[in-house]
């Protein structure tokens, strides 16, 4: 299993207020909570000059988070692991038992949110489609992919 760390932005911006932005990152070894601050703030540098250019963003808080670690990382309805030299097997059987591991814990460990009109429940683990096998596009050993190390599964 690998290190994870989820990198958290909320800011505001003169044409919108109380945005936020999150994303995963997995390691093959854990570079450490001060590493990963330095590298959030190199992140949110760069984030700002190319995507906020122009809206003057004034950052509310930045939040590094270790989160458990994991054989497998969320990307935007992707999931992926690093290149050890697995089959294709051996790929699907280790994603398939990373989506039953999360839907077992989940099933759990529930939030309610209350929300205008009501609330909701909501899983603390997402999976962004994974949950549907149908939805499984990979493993994908692609140029990019080759280039990070890593196989991924789209979904």
């Amino acid at each position: 299993m690998y290190p994870i760390y989820n990198t958290h932005a909320s800011w505001n911006q003169d044409d919108y207020q109380n945005n936020s932005t999150g994303f995963d990152t997995m390691y093959r070894e854990d570079p450490g909570l001060d590493a990963m601050q330095g590298f959030a703030e190199k992140w949110w540098a760069d984030y700002a000059a190319r995507k906020l250019a122009g809206k003057n963003p004034v950052l509310l808080s930045l939040e590094v988070t270790r989160k458990p670690d994991e054989d497998w990382c969320l990307t935007w309805f992707s999931h992926y692991t690093f290149d050890t030299g697995q089959t294709d097997a051996e790929i699907l059987v280790s994603f398939a038992s990373y989506v039953n591991r999360t839907e077992d814990y989940n099933a759990g460990h529930m939030i309610w949110y209350e929300a205008e009109g009501g609330g909701f429940w909501s899983e603390p683990i997402c999976l962004m489609g994974a949950e549907d096998k149908w939805r499984w596009k990979g493993p994908c050993r692609c140029e990019h992919c080759q280039k990070r190390g890593v196989i991924s599964i789209d979904h």
